[in-house]
């Protein structure tokens, strides 16, 4: 939807993982919280966090399920 294109639409890692932090945040749910709402590897989550890769648009879709966003 609208708001995947959102999620995987912003141009760098450090755009997404300050927003994907900031969604953790905001529900105070910790990276493990999401990787059980999501069903996605903690690594994976891990990894989106700190900046160093994006998530591809299956799990943006995934993404934007589990933050119902």
């Amino acid at each position: 939807g609208a708001q995947c294109k959102y999620v995987c639409g912003m141009d760098s890692r450090q755009s997404f993982s300050s927003w994907f932090r900031h969604e953790l945040k905001r529900r105070e749910w910790s990276q493990r919280d999401f990787a059980r709402e999501s069903k996605l590897a903690t690594s994976t989550i891990g990894s989106w966090f700190r900046g160093e890769k994006l998530p591809d648009p299956a799990s943006c879709e995934t993404i934007a399920d589990a933050l119902h966003v």
